[in-house]
């Protein structure tokens, strides 16, 4: 999915493709045990943050609860692809300075809200990893359908392995043409070692001349394919 910035909910491929990430993980979720989502890419620049924000305005759009946490305190994103404000959020409630129900920001988008990540730590797989972010997000987890982790690339640092322990699935980026494939199966051997569960892989960056979707979740478990077989036509 060649995204570039936060998009409204409209008939287009890009938006269609979104809400077929959406379906699928909806069927996933049938028993309601399935809140807290990971995603997390290989290496950067693969759009695992837009992808993030537009599955969390396709959710919302879809009537469900959404909240998206920004934990790339690196390289934090989602501040900018919403146009909010990143002068207090996770990080401050973590020294508390603000309670959480004070810095979680609502968007333009009705039932989609963003917990940024405030000022940057010294420490950032620390902090992922702190019990007292385990406490932050257990406070307000009750209140939401779902809630999306945006993570640093999980073959660049550790964050992502270390919040991974407190979700209930991981997704995938990856940009097609961009990432070596057997990077890809490293990343999600890496993960799996450590008990998470692989809910798929979302292509991104596709060529728009090469026609069917941009990309989809690609659920190996569901449809009994392999990651490496990178599909990317068809409408199944």
């Amino acid at each position: 999915m060649a995204v570039h910035k936060i998009l409204k909910h409209d008939s287009s491929p890009i938006a269609e493709a979104y809400r077929k990430v959406r379906t699928n993980l909806q069927f996933m979720n049938l028993d309601k045990n399935l809140k807290k989502v990971l995603l997390t890419s290989v290496g950067p620049s693969e759009g695992k943050s837009s992808v993030t924000g537009n599955l969390g305005l396709s959710l919302a759009g879809a009537g469900h609860k959404v909240l998206i946490v920004d934990c790339d305190f690196r390289k934090p994103k989602q501040h900018r692809l919403f146009g909010l404000s990143n002068i207090v959020g996770a990080m401050e409630v973590l020294l508390g300075e603000e309670a959480v129900h004070e810095v979680i920001q609502e968007t333009e988008e009705e039932n989609l809200h963003v917990l940024t990540t405030g000022q940057k730590p010294p420490n950032p797989s620390e902090v992922l990893g702190s019990k007292r972010f385990v406490e932050m997000i257990r406070e307000i987890e009750g209140e939401y359908d779902f809630i999306l982790f945006d993570t640093p690339p999980v073959g660049m640092v550790t964050d992502a392995a270390v919040l991974s322990r407190m979700t209930d699935g991981a997704i995938l980026v990856a940009a097609v043409g961009q990432e070596d494939v057997r990077n890809l199966e490293y990343a999600k051997m890496q993960l799996e070692d450590i008990g998470v569960k692989i809910l798929g892989v979302i292509l991104n960056k596709v060529p728009l001349d090469e026609g069917g979707y941009y990309g989809y979740i690609y659920n190996h478990y569901y449809y009994g394919e392999k990651v490496k077989s990178r599909r990317r036509r068809g409408n199944d």
